[in-house]
């Protein structure tokens, strides 16, 4: 365990961290111009893409504002990479020693708060739900890693349910119906649940079979288990063929040089689950919906929470707790912007811009210390956005500090220029056998 008041590192930041130049001002432009570059690929392909999906082609006024906010966003990307470096160098020099906090969380924090205020406005809450969704996972890792908590049974089904349930019953309450997870939801679950149930007499339902009976309360026309069953159906297609289009168009590379691999990816058992899971949780909530108006013969609030639970059941055919914590963060930023109009809640300024900078300080703290509690497509990111620089830190140096650093690249020994060594770290390399 590390000791914060005790333990750190005194070696200066080439030595620890910038290893593949001596020079602060080169390592950090470097850095920064690799964000950069790799930011213009990353928000060209998610910026066009979402013109292309809007179903209308781009006039010239709106291809400027795409190409606008495509530099905005990679100067955004470009602008942390290089005030991260920046930082951790400062620091150094200023704490002369590095620190368990220094070393990543108080540079990043500073690096986050000036390149978040470069990025559009508009965009900063997603990027704190996506960077937070992440930072919650890593934090969970870090603390199995310590021993703090023992990973739970089916703890990820009970996560998901229990967000459901709360995702439901604001589904069922709000008046934001422009909300963008407003319309998933009505997409994926069936509007017919937010219609006017229609007057069908009981003496009428009662002649017809199990099939085609329906409650007088539902606001769906054919029978409850019809209506099931045609959800059932519908949603697992619409899955599995989402799914395999996702697949075929991130493999559209692969598919050219090889394209009798086609067969084999549209066989693949994970569209298969992915379909299932949409039409378990869509079932789910319409069967329990049409159960509970049999069972109580009124229709009530507390039958979306209820719902919820059921439905929650369905990440068991698709268990990815990338996507139930992205879930989880998107109903708390929802229901945090209901309570503020509630008057429930106080809105606080900037708050998006702070829990961006927490979170991602999270991240960075983690890619320097403890990278092995990283999620590893996060750590791909990361190793991609700065030209691999990220896995050239001297981690071996911040052992000290107890946090296994180096243990998910043991091998890694750097190559420095020893005129710009100091003699402490010559003596620790040579106590190492390392010349």
């Amino acid at each position: 365990m590390a000791v914060f008041s005790k333990e750190y590192s005194p070696f200066s930041c080439y030595e620890v961290g910038h290893t593949w130049t001596p020079f602060c001002p080169t390592a950090a432009a470097g850095v920064g111009l690799s964000c950069f570059e790799e930011g213009i690929k990353i928000y060209s392909s998610v910026y066009l893409l979402s013109a292309l999906l809007s179903g209308k082609l781009p006039d010239i006024g709106q291809l400027k504002r795409i190409f606008s906010s495509i530099l905005q966003s990679s100067f955004f990307l470009g602008c942390n990479g290089f005030c991260f470096i920046s930082a951790f160098c400062i620091f150094r020099k200023l704490c002369g020693k590095f620190g368990v906090l220094s070393s990543g969380f108080f540079p990043s924090f500073l690096a986050n708060i000036i390149a978040i205020l470069v990025e559009r406005p508009t965009r900063r809450p997603a990027l704190a739900v996506y960077v937070t969704n992440v930072a919650s996972e890593t934090i969970y890792n870090q603390l199995v890693d310590r021993g703090f908590l023992k990973p739970i049974p089916h703890g990820d089904i009970v996560l998901f349910s229990v967000t459901l349930a709360c995702l439901f019953r604001w589904f069922q309450t709000t008046q934001d119906h422009c909300n963008f997870l407003f319309k998933l939801l009505r997409a994926l679950l069936n509007d017919g649940e937010l219609r006017p149930s229609s007057n069908i007499s009981t003496e009428k339902k009662a002649r017809k079979s199990i099939w085609h009976r329906r409650h007088v309360l539902c606001p769906h026309t054919n029978g409850c288990i019809q209506n099931c069953f045609q959800i059932l159906v519908k949603r697992f297609l619409c899955g599995w063929g989402l799914h395999a289009c996702v697949s075929l168009v991130l493999s559209f590379p692969l598919l050219l040089r090889k394209p009798s691999n086609l067969l084999v990816l549209l066989r693949g058992m994970k569209h298969v689950r992915f379909g299932a899971f949409l039409a378990s949780l869509a079932t789910a909530y319409q069967a329990v919906y049409c159960a509970l108006r049999w069972i109580r013969g009124k229709n009530g609030k507390s039958h979306s929470v209820l719902a919820g639970l059921f439905a929650g059941m369905s990440i068991g055919f698709y268990r990815n707790l990338t996507l139930i914590l992205y879930l989880t963060w998107k109903t708390i930023e929802v229901l945090y912007y209901e309570g503020i109009e509630a008057g429930y809640l106080i809105k606080v300024p900037g708050f998006a811009s702070i829990l961006y900078s927490l979170s991602t300080s999270v991240l960075f703290h983690a890619a320097v210390m403890e990278p092995h509690n990283l999620k590893p497509a996060y750590w791909k990111f990361l190793m991609r956005i700065t030209g691999r620089k990220i896995s050239e830190l001297n981690r071996k140096t911040l052992d000290i500090m107890g946090l296994q650093s180096s243990k998910m690249l043991p091998n890694f020994t750097p190559v420095y220029e020893t005129n710009y060594l100091s003699d402490q770290f010559k003596l620790w390399l040579q106590g190492r056998g390392e010349h």
